[in-house]
C-alpha cells in the first residue's frame, strides 16, 4: 500500500522526473508531513489512557522503524485510520500544487 501511494504521489507532483536520490529524499520529507498530520487527527480521537499508551508504542516504534507497531495500535483504536491517511495525502497534494501554482 505504501509503495503505491509514493508512487502516485512521486507521478502526480511530477517528482517521478527526478533521479532516484532526489525522489526518496523528496519522500522521506512528503511522508514525515503526512505522518505528523495523520499524527494530529489521531490524537484527538484517542482516550487520555490510549496517548499514553501511544507514547510508548511510539518510543519502540523509534528504536525499530521497520515496525508496524505504530501503525497497528493506531488502526486498532482509529477503525478509519486508511481513510484519515488518504484524506491527509490529498490535503498535502492540495496544499503543493496550490503552493506550485502560486509559485509560477
Amino acid at each position: 500500500m505504501i509503495a503505491a501511494i509514493q508512487k502516485n504521489l512521486l507521478k502526480s507532483l511530477g517528482i517521478d522526473k527526478l533521479s532516484s536520490e532526489e525522489q526518496d529524499a523528496i519522500l522521506e520529507r512528503i511522508s514525515n508531513l503526512i505522518f505528523q498530520g495523520v499524527i494530529t487527527r489521531a490524537m484527538e480521537e484517542l482516550s487520555a489512557d490510549d496517548r499514553k499508551e501511544f507514547d510508548a508504542v511510539l518510543k519502540k516504534q523509534e528504536q525499530d522503524p521497520a515496525s508496524d507497531a505504530l501503525y497497528l495500535f493506531l488502526k486498532e483504536r482509529i477503525p478509519r485510520l486508511d481513510e484519515v491517511v488518504a484524506e491527509e495525502i490529498e490535503v498535502f497534494k492540495e496544499d503543493f500544487i496550490g503552493t506550485m501554482k502560486a509559485l509560477a
